[in-house]
């Protein structure tokens, strides 16, 4: 268990070291190496963006790049340097998160939060070699702490580099994007996550399927135990026109009881990536997809709202589940020409 008083992240999860102590990355070799010939360059950017699906390695991505800068230009070996990272203790490298007081954690960052990060960067350098800062995740920036960040990216300390992770980058302000040189990463391969899934503990067939390349899902479902109502969505994700509407009553219900609160949050996810996939295979599409693009769109909206409106009105969950199965079906027709759009 996540000891609450050491604990570094509002969503750490249970037993999982946060990023700047895993003991190795796994994957992304084209941005390690493109980031590793910078420095060895001498030429990396003072804003670098890292953005991909939460839990695939980019903040463990951006603290391995760290140790390996500090150690090229400091006076200390990279065992050490990498030690104190971990132990969020090298005076060089600044870590911004959601804050935590009186033992909670707040829900953003605040400007006050920023203007005493730029405050320790105009101090005297701790020790010799450059600076690191994280921020872990950038859109957590309110909008008075974004445009603050703005403001210390545009004019940075010397030899000082910003490291900013984004799983959704569309939410930044799009200043802040172009002060900085942006690598996409997504999930690992089969392959990559077997390794993964090796170093943590293994994990069953089922369970990497609904990984999807995604380590830290990896760790909620080993968690989770019984993956056996995720799967069932799973299953009817793969083609919904086919399903009953006896399954899908069954599973609505399913996801609504009390003592599936847990494996309920991540179908969430599950159903807005099948959703964001859907979008993204229209936009990409040679044949130009629009009516598609624009039914996963709504679909998108539709979604998130309803989730929104959810919690907040205490809806009842299961009529949640049957609207939206509802609503991926006639998608899904749509796409078939079965329907027309509206």
């Amino acid at each position: 268990m996540t000891d609450p008083e050491t604990q570094r992240e509002a969503d750490q999860l249970d037993g999982v070291p946060p990023p700047e102590a895993s003991e190795h990355l796994i994957g992304h070799d084209d941005v390690v190496l493109r980031l590793r010939k910078q420095i060895e360059g001498g030429r990396l950017a003072s804003g670098i963006l890292l953005h991909g699906p939460r839990g695939i390695g980019k903040a463990t991505l951006a603290f391995e790049t760290i140790v390996e800068l500090i150690a090229a230009t400091g006076d200390e070996p990279a065992e050490r340097v990498r030690a104190q990272v971990a132990a969020g203790s090298h005076p060089n490298v600044f870590v911004l998160r959601i804050p935590r007081e009186d033992g909670r954690f707040k829900t953003e960052i605040r400007i006050g939060d920023v203007r005493h990060l730029i405050e320790r960067l105009h101090q005297t350098r701790g020790r010799a070699g450059h600076r690191a800062v994280v921020i872990d995740a950038a859109e957590d920036c309110n909008k008075s702490a974004a445009n603050a960040l703005l403001k210390i990216l545009e004019e940075p300390p010397a030899e000082c580099h910003f490291f900013l992770i984004s799983h959704q980058p569309g939410r930044l302000l799009p200043t802040i994007r172009s002060r900085c040189q942006s690598y996409a990463m997504r999930p690992l391969s089969e392959t990559q996550l077997a390794e993964f899934a090796g170093s943590a503990g293994d994990a069953t067939p089922t369970e990497l399927g609904l990984a999807s390349g995604n380590p830290r899902r990896l760790c909620e479902l080993k968690a989770l135990g019984d993956t056996g109502l995720i799967e069932r969505v799973r299953q009817w994700l793969e083609n919904p026109l086919d399903a009953s509407d006896t399954l899908t009553l069954s599973i609505s219900r399913d996801l609504a009881d009390r003592q599936a609160v847990a494996s309920e949050a991540f179908v969430r996810r599950l159903l807005l990536d099948w959703i964001a996939d859907e979008a993204r295979a229209a936009a990409t599409s040679e044949t130009g997809e629009t009516k598609r693009l624009a039914s996963a769109s709504a679909l998108w909206e539709k979604a998130n709202r309803s989730f929104t409106e959810t919690d907040i009105f205490n809806l009842d969950l299961s009529a949640t589940y049957l609207t939206l199965f509802d609503a991926i079906s006639a998608h899904m027709r749509l796409g078939a020409g079965i329907l027309t759009a509206p």
